[in-house]
């Protein structure tokens, strides 16, 4: 069956009313934010030309260039004024005078042009099938949507066509920075709600401090496990790093193999406990005490 919206939206409308910004990332998503925001006036350019809402562009841009505009918003390739053409996937696209013409002429090759409403569950299926399925494929929620959100999972392709299980992938998701917009602008809450500008939003989003603690217990699970994840990618580069100043942390670096330990120790216990700390603290009291009845398998 062909991956179109209509056959999609009622999923993606499902999963942005559960996603969230992890706590661990909500400063970054509102400073992110902040600098799609203060390149609105390009990105509307290119929604004048095309359709597709500016803040939606500037995700892409986000995920595609780190928002730097001698990149194309095809695949963040510099070749802006180049007189090149791109020479990753999507292969072939340019020249580009302009990042605009790039922008519009990216959006044109997906097929973007002339669609309408770009509420969010058009906004999370646009950005899945601008970076391509193959997470859909593999049954992974794509980060290229949903990092940075309780939604993520481990799983990343390193470059076109190579994919790691185990990697995590560190930049925002277009769904963060969808939601961090949306907190700060009320056009953009209003878009993604599907409402006229100005409208007041109802969504599901929750108001986002950097303060904002997570009470369900599944959420304080779910972030647990993005941070250890991110800890598994980040830790050993930046101990490698610091061990050159401060020797010492040389014999930290043997323990970062216990970390793909504890996340599966988290990830079982979250599945075999419904994910609350209360029902988790009963499960592992019924494991550790003989003689109680109905413990749950937590091996």
């Amino acid at each position: 069956m062909a991956y179109t919206f209509e056959s999609t939206k009622a999923g993606y409308a499902s999963m942005w009313a559960k996603a969230q910004i992890v706590n661990s990332k909500i400063s970054a998503a509102n400073l992110a934010a902040g600098r799609i925001s203060s390149n609105a006036d390009r990105y509307r350019t290119v929604e004048k030309a095309t359709g597709v809402p500016w803040f939606f562009v500037g995700c892409i841009h986000m995920r595609e260039a780190d928002l730097n505009f001698k990149g194309c918003l095809a695949n963040g390739e510099e070749i802006i004024g180049t007189g090149r053409k791109t020479t990753l996937v999507p292969k072939g696209l340019g020249p580009y005078a302009t990042w605009e013409d790039s922008a519009i002429d990216a959006l044109k090759h997906e097929g973007f042009l002339g669609i309408s409403p770009w509420d969010a569950p058009r906004c999370l299926w646009g950005a899945e099938v601008y970076n391509g399925l193959g997470y859909v494929n593999r049954g992974v929620n794509s980060p290229y949507v949903w990092s940075w959100t309780n939604l993520q999972q481990s799983g990343k392709f390193t470059a076109d066509g190579k994919f790691d299980s185990a990697a995590w992938d560190t930049q925002p998701g277009v769904a963060a920075l969808m939601m961090a917009l949306a907190h700060n602008l009320s056009d953009v809450a209003a878009a993604l709600d599907g409402k006229p500008s100005g409208t007041p939003q109802t969504g599901p989003k929750p108001a986002m401090d950097a303060t904002t603690t997570t009470t369900a217990g599944s959420n304080v699970f779910d972030q647990i496990n993005a941070d250890l994840q991110l800890a598994q990618a980040e830790l050993p580069q930046l101990l490698s790093v610091l061990s050159i100043f401060f020797p010492p942390l040389k014999a930290a670096i043997p323990f970062l193999s216990l970390i793909p330990v504890v996340i599966q120790a988290v990830q079982t216990v979250q599945a075999a406990t419904g994910g609350t700390p209360a029902s988790a603290t009963a499960a592992v009291v019924q494991h550790l005490t003989p003689g109680q009845p109905n413990a749950p398998a937590l091996t």
